[in-house]
């Protein structure tokens, strides 16, 4: 009885934590984007792809659409799509705790898929992260759900639910990929064996692979899948993956040891577990089947990387290997616990306590961890605007390219009578002249004497206000 009050208890704080900044965070770069160039659309638009953009996550543009033909276009309305995705998530990773045997096993998964600053991020943001997380976690859980209890309503909500993953967010491809062939494989031979079944299954995959192919061919023949590295799946994918996942709070210098222990730890585990599972032949445990479709997932985004010479994922786009992670990590060790109990919880223990200190260290009610500079977008023009009021005067204003969208978006959206943006060109390295204000973001700017290096503004125009507001972000007056 305590273990599930704990696990309500903290399912229920994270839940609220969600809803505050779903309502305090200001829209974002991308979710502007969404709102204005994708929402609009006709329905035959947003679900061709046309215009051909990858950010227009299909599921969540249709959820937003209509939750705000209905509702309205307040940030509560248009982030409840992934809002309501984080109940489905939470309740989820609530009824995954029967599938351990061991509490210690079932706590680690609930800080790796709770505790994340960076995941939990896109539950409270207009993009299609958080639903595509969230399917993908549901499709998992029901695959487990299908080897134990056998029953079809299983096979039909994982197939489901993998396939609604894809049309929130196309980067979680390569999980529908291999999730589908191991559910197909399963199907098809010793376990639980059923043709009819197996043959439906094949068709719903073919039927939806066939009809989101044009889609995807449209986007790589038309340079929209550029977003991502060349360098390596370690390099790009799992070290942003890991860089964002602690808040984005340090160099890589600074990571690269962290990163690789956790990574020996990662390795050492699940590859335990696989030879666990096939010395005794326990094909059919959770610890298998999580830490297999975890490999098998890695090893198709390098085979597609090498074959199709697209960019590996990384940050954002790479968030489809998370729950993969989390939940083989949690099994594996649900399985080789009782090889080595006292030093497996204690490394357990050691990695809960700096899950927990990592989200104490980035939570917070205004900002995101990759969208952190456009946090106090609101505050910067609340500031302007008074200053107007009070002086009588009607400010021109001047920002950086990556910030420009938002404040845009604020002015024609709320009252702020007393400012005026002024244009700003994309990639420029100056200032424009006679503004009475500037809202810059932290790329090299000469004029304000800014050093990347040092991560602040050392020195500005003679006699004028500085206000350091956010980490990246400074607004100044002349």
């Amino acid at each position: 009885m305590l273990k599930r009050i704990l696990s309500i208890s903290l399912c229920v704080l994270i839940l609220v934590y969600v809803l505050i900044r779903n309502l305090s965070v200001d829209f974002t770069f991308d979710e502007i984007w969404t709102l204005s160039a994708f929402v609009p659309l006709p329905l035959t638009a947003i679900v061709s792809l046309t215009p051909c953009d990858a950010n227009n996550h299909i599921l969540n543009t249709l959820l937003v659409k209509f939750f705000t033909s209905l509702l309205g276009s307040s940030p509560f309305v248009c982030r409840l799509p992934n809002f309501l995705a984080l109940i489905l998530y939470l309740l989820v990773i609530y009824r995954m705790q029967r599938m351990f045997t061991c509490w210690t096993a079932y706590i680690l998964l609930l800080l790796l898929l709770l505790a994340n600053p960076f995941v939990l991020d896109f539950f409270s943001l207009a993009r299609g992260y958080g639903l595509a997380m969230s399917f993908e976690l549901t499709a998992i859980y029901c695959m487990l759900m299908w080897m134990r209890e056998h029953h079809i309503r299983y096979v039909s909500a994982g197939v489901i639910s993998s396939m609604l993953a894809v049309l929130s967010n196309f980067s979680f491809l390569p999980f529908l990929l291999v999730y589908s062939a191991i559910l197909v494989l399963m199907l098809s031979y010793r376990w639980y064996p059923s043709r009819r079944l197996t043959v439906t299954v094949i068709a719903g995959y073919m039927v939806f692979g066939l009809s989101i192919l044009p889609l995807l061919l449209r986007l790589k023949s038309s340079g929209s899948l550029y977003y991502g590295g060349y360098t390596g799946f370690y390099a790009d994918t799992f070290t942003s993956l890991f860089m964002y996942s602690s808040g984005r709070r340090f160099a890589l210098s600074v990571l690269a040891l962290p990163l690789a222990m956790v990574v020996i730890l990662l390795l050492g585990l699940t590859v335990a577990a696989l030879i666990q599972s096939i010395v005794g032949h326990r094909f059919r445990s959770e610890a298998f089947l999580t830490v297999a479709m975890l490999y098998a997932v890695a090893a198709l985004v390098w085979l597609i990387q090498l074959l199709m010479k697209t960019p590996y994922p990384i940050d954002r786009t790479a968030l489809f290997l998370y729950p993969l992670i989390a939940t083989a990590v949690g099994f594996a060790l649900d399985a080789v616990m009782p090889l080595s109990p006292k030093f497996l919880g204690a490394i357990t223990g050691v990695a809960g306590i700096a899950l927990i200190l990592n989200f104490g260290a980035n939570a917070n009610l205004h900002k995101t961890v990759f969208w952190n500079f456009e946090g106090y977008a609101t505050e910067c023009l609340k500031y302007i605007n008074a200053r107007g009021s009070i002086d009588h005067k009607k400010y021109s204003l001047d920002c950086s390219w990556p910030v420009e969208k938002q404040i845009r978006y604020y002015l024609e959206h709320h009252t702020y009578s007393y400012i005026y943006p002024l244009p700003v060109k994309r990639n420029r390295d100056s200032l424009a002249t006679g503004a009475d204000f500037y809202i810059l973001m932290s790329d090299p700017m000469p004029q304000v004497g800014y050093d990347p290096q040092e991560g602040r503004v050392r020195s500005a125009f003679p006699h004028e206000e500085l206000n350091e507001a956010a980490d990246h972000i400074w607004m100044l007056r002349k």
